[in-house]
């Protein structure tokens, strides 16, 4: 009533506040997600599905600042698309450095790097 004694399109209001606030609860929680999971875990539910991890060019585990900057590119516009490109990695993987890689074949490949150093060493019994 109050909308149109004073001529408000309400509706048109109401929807924009609706579909707003709806984008922003999306994106944060999107955002939160990938800092929060990736940063403690390496992992975010779509890796976790495939089996794979994200890494440094070493296969270590990230700091939380590389997460950031890789939650960050994710922004880019097109960034889902820049598989495309001539490279091949994705942009949030690129500027970031970062690498997805298979989580069993990781850590056979890091059990065999080690494995390898202690080659020549004796045993402590």
């Amino acid at each position: 009533m109050i909308g149109n004694i004073f001529n408000w399109d309400i509706f048109s209001i109401w929807n924009k506040f609706v579909i707003e606030s709806t984008y922003s609860a999306c994106f944060s929680f999107l955002m939160i997600n990938y800092l929060v999971l990736e940063g403690f875990f390496g992992r975010s539910f779509g890796k976790l599905i495939t089996g794979t991890i994200v890494v440094n060019k070493n296969g270590l585990k990230l700091g939380f600042y590389t997460i950031f900057i890789r939650t960050l590119c994710r922004l880019i516009p097109f960034d889902m698309v820049s598989f495309l490109s001539k490279s091949g990695r994705i942009w949030h993987d690129s500027i970031s450095k970062t690498y997805v890689v298979n989580k069993d074949a990781l850590e056979k490949e890091m059990e065999l790097f080690y494995g390898l150093n202690l080659i020549g060493k004796n045993e402590a019994n």
